[in-house]
């Protein structure tokens, strides 16, 4: 075995989270403004918007960068324990995986 070679591996976490975003807002799903997270459906709340929404108002960019965040390492800034954020955002990213 060379050094370095994944010993284990899942796949859902090694797709990049680009494909999971473009798979969400292709859908034009739901995401929570407040909290990131992502339905196919909209919550009783006020906070929820469709990706769509956010296109026409100008502001999908900044979910898209807000939810790659959430979904992978970037700009990992040592707040949150690494191996919480490693496991946490498959949760996260959960609504992309098995999409119904």
């Amino acid at each position: 075995m060379p050094k370095g070679g994944d010993l284990h591996n899942h796949y859902s976490g090694a797709v990049y989270a680009e494909t999971y975003i473009n798979y969400v807002i292709d859908k034009d799903y739901y995401i929570n403004i407040k909290t990131l997270d992502v339905a196919e459906n909209k919550a009783n709340m006020d906070d929820w918007w469709q990706f769509s929404a956010l296109k026409s108002k100008g502001l999908l960019e900044d979910y898209k960068e807000k939810l790659f965040q959430k979904w992978s390492a970037k700009d990992y800034d040592n707040s949150t324990a690494s191996d919480k954020l490693f496991f946490d955002s498959f949760a996260a990213f959960g609504i992309a995986v098995t999409p119904t």
